[in-house]
């Protein structure tokens, strides 16, 4: 990334305008707030290893007030809550901390929130501890393939509880997960569960 942000700034800041014109029409657009966080935090992210202070700092507090607009939305929202630690570490690690630690909190199996904790925590006698959690979410995140397959299997069986046990506990590690989603549609539909296999039917397709 650092060897395009020279012809990748323009290009980012057009779609960030784009973004701009749409929510000036739909102001509480989350999939506009959203694209707009996460553009804005790739320029800043490019533009500070390049070492364009004021640059980074714009696109950064562009970040920022769309992330805000969001948590204001939804403050459950593990993702909204590391967006803005990320936004914030190189000019406040106190606050880059607190919002890391909060998204650790909403999702314990943030592995994104965890190593930057681990960066935040490396120079102090906590840095073992974080580099201990770090092992033991990726470990866990490593296993959800293994853990879908079960519950696969335990369909194929026709033990219905056992495969829905298994899929919640995959998503309850990653609740992003398209294909877990897909697959307690699935589970749920046979257990007669429309409303349950709808809702997570609809969720596998927007992931």
């Amino acid at each position: 990334l650092t060897e395009l942000d020279v012809p990748l700034s323009p290009l980012l800041d057009k779609a960030v305008n784009a973004l701009d014109r749409v929510l000036a029409v739909v102001p509480n657009c989350q999939q506009a707030l959203e694209l707009k966080a996460e553009l804005s935090l790739i320029h800043g992210e490019a533009l500070d290893w390049s070492n364009d202070e004021a640059g980074k700092t714009v696109r950064f507090k562009q970040a920022v007030a769309a992330l805000q607009t969001l948590l204001a939305m939804d403050p459950s929202r593990s993702s909204y809550h590391l967006g803005l630690a990320y936004a914030e570490f190189s000019q406040n690690e106190a606050n880059a901390r607190n919002r890391a630690e909060k998204a650790l909190e909403l999702d314990p199996y943030n592995l994104q929130a965890v190593d930057l904790l681990k960066q935040i925590f490396r120079f102090t006698k906590d840095k073992d501890v974080w580099n201990d959690k770090y092992s033991q979410v990726k470990a866990a995140l490593d296993g959800i393939p293994m853990e879908i397959a079960q519950s696969e299997k335990a369909l194929k069986d026709g033990d219905l509880a056992e495969a829905e046990r298994r899929v919640s506990e995959v998503l309850s590690k990653q609740p992003d997960s398209a294909s877990a989603h897909a697959l307690l549609s699935r589970i749920l539909k046979l257990r007669n569960d429309r409303a349950g296999a709808l809702r997570h039917g609809i969720r596998a397709a927007i992931l």
